[in-house]
Formats: structure tokens, sequence, C-alpha cells
């Protein structure tokens, strides 16, 4: 069932040295609520390991890995060199 409310608001504006009241009317629709039930809606499935996420972590874990293997073989280059 849709029912209109009206709503007013009120007020002051500086108007030549004084102050005017000025009302403001607006009428909205206001629509029925519908409450959710939650006990119909079935429970969700536990997804238990993403697999995007593994891969992810996995390529992560690589160059990780890679990043690592270079920075030691800098370091021990860059301290044989003597710079």
């Amino acid at each position: 069932m849709i029912k209109a409310e009206t709503k007013q608001i009120s007020w002051l504006r500086p108007k030549n040295d004084r102050y005017v009241l000025v009302t403001m009317t607006r009428q909205t629709t206001v629509r029925e609520t519908v409450a959710l039930q939650s006990w119909l809606r079935p429970a969700l499935t536990h997804v238990g390991a993403n697999k995007d996420y593994a891969k992810f972590r996995e390529q992560l874990d690589a160059v990780d890995s890679l990043l690592r293997g270079s920075l030691s073989a800098a370091s021990v280059k860059s301290s044989v060199s003597g710079g």
C-alpha cells in the first residue's frame, strides 16, 4: 500500500534587517516495508580454500624467492668486488 506523507521544514531567513519565517512543505510517497525473512534463505556453503588465491600466493612466493636470491647474489658480488 502506498500512502502520501507531508513534511514541513521551517527556518528563519534574514531579509531587510529582519528575520522572516520560511516554511517549505514537501509531499513524499511512503511504501510499505517488507521484512527480510532470513529463515527462508538457504545457508551459504563454506568455501574452504580459494583456488585463485592459492595460485596468486604461489606466484608471490616465487617472485619473493627470486628477489631474495638475486639480492643475496648481488650483496655477495658487491662485497667480493669491494664496492
